[in-house]
């Protein structure tokens, strides 16, 4: 809990997530409370929805490790985007391509986590416009 509140208060610093989960919302032992507090709020959720709304730990394990394999596929992405040695390139497309051939396993069941991924992305695009647009003005 404490890792994910961290990434959620860094995102909502760099303007990926709302503002009220970033800056100047530390403790006095530097702990980012809203962040915290909304991120304990969605783990209730899903223990509630798993309890009450019948939705079995299998799913939820599943989407779990279907976004950890996408994160995994975007580092790979960004490895061969970041790194300058031929070889080291050679090995992540390699990686990427072993990734890509797993993919399948998956099948359509990566779309909703696909969209978990790049939603933040989407918002931050949205956000920066709005903001270059209000500026221009």
């Amino acid at each position: 809990m404490w890792a994910a509140s961290r990434l959620v208060f860094d995102m909502g610093r760099r303007g990926y997530l709302p503002a009220f989960l970033h800056a100047d919302r530390l403790d006095k032992r530097s702990t980012p409370c809203s962040s915290l507090y909304t991120v304990l709020a969605l783990f209730l959720g899903t223990i509630a929805l798993h309890h009450f709304a019948g939705i079995s730990l299998d799913l939820l394990l599943r989407l779990a490790g279907q976004n950890f394999f996408l994160l995994y596929l975007a580092c790979v992405l960004v490895f061969i985007k970041v790194t300058p040695g031929v070889r080291e390139k050679a090995f992540a497309l390699l990686a990427l391509v072993g990734l890509l051939a797993f993919a399948r396993v998956f099948g359509l069941g990566l779309i909703y986590p696909a969209a978990l991924f790049v939603a933040p992305y989407g918002v931050w695009r949205v956000a920066m416009r709005s903001t270059r647009d209000s500026i221009e003005r």
